[in-house]
């Protein structure tokens, strides 16, 4: 009998031992947080992802802002259709002659005259106070040259010519070139040449230029 019994409790305890055994083995595996299985597309949706730039793909014409994408009116300055008075051709600065009836002129009574104008000057301490200074404001010469055609020896001018009841007014920029650059292309003339294109986009957003080029 007492065989028996001490048989029945140590099978007793073996089960009980088993169970234990399994439900740890089941709270263990349950423990266990595997990582996925799939490769994270980190570059979907962006142009650009690197650690120094980050660039979103965006529709240039999305439905959000559509409503803001329309053609402006083209700004009309000459309502007449009248050609320019005044015109530049390289460094020649030039009254059109053709012109001069439909400003109710003549060679006689056209008075015309150009007057130099440069950027202004100012101190570090000046555009650290006032970063606009120096790209708005500029000095006029104090004189003004008479001209019916000529040659312009600086960067701007202003012409001036005085019509019946108002004053034709504009201004021209021309391209300086110094001595040194003269050498430089001479040297460069007998080697082989390469066409080159440059294509400068400035002041323009990435978006707004697919909106603008479509």
């Amino acid at each position: 009998m007492r065989k028996q019994l001490l048989l029945t409790g140590i099978l007793f305890v073996c089960c009980v031992w088993v169970l234990f055994q399994i439900d740890l083995q089941t709270s263990s595996k349950l423990l266990v947080v595997h990582p996925p299985s799939f490769k994270e597309n980190f570059t979907h949706g962006f142009l650009v992802n690197t650690k120094g730039c980050r660039i979103q793909d965006l529709d240039p014409f999305d439905q959000a802002i559509r409503k803001f994408i329309y053609d402006e009116k083209p700004l009309v300055c000459n309502k007449d259709n009248i050609d320019m008075l005044v015109k530049a051709n390289g460094n020649t600065l030039y009254v059109e002659l053709m012109v001069l009836a439909k400003y109710n002129l003549t060679e006689d009574t056209v008075n015309c005259c150009y007057k130099p104008f440069w950027r202004r000057e100012f101190s570090s301490k000046q555009i650290q106070h006032k970063p606009k200074l120096a790209d708005t404001t500029v000095r006029f010469a104090n004189y003004c040259v008479p001209f019916m055609r000529t040659t312009i020896e600086e960067q701007f001018v202003t012409v001036t010519c005085q019509l019946q009841n108002d004053s034709y007014i504009d201004y021209f920029n021309f391209v300086r070139i110094n001595e040194s650059e003269k050498e430089t292309v001479n040297k460069v003339q007998d080697q082989q040449k390469i066409s080159v294109l440059l294509v400068g986009v400035d002041s323009i957003s990435r978006l707004n230029l697919h909106r603008q080029m479509s």
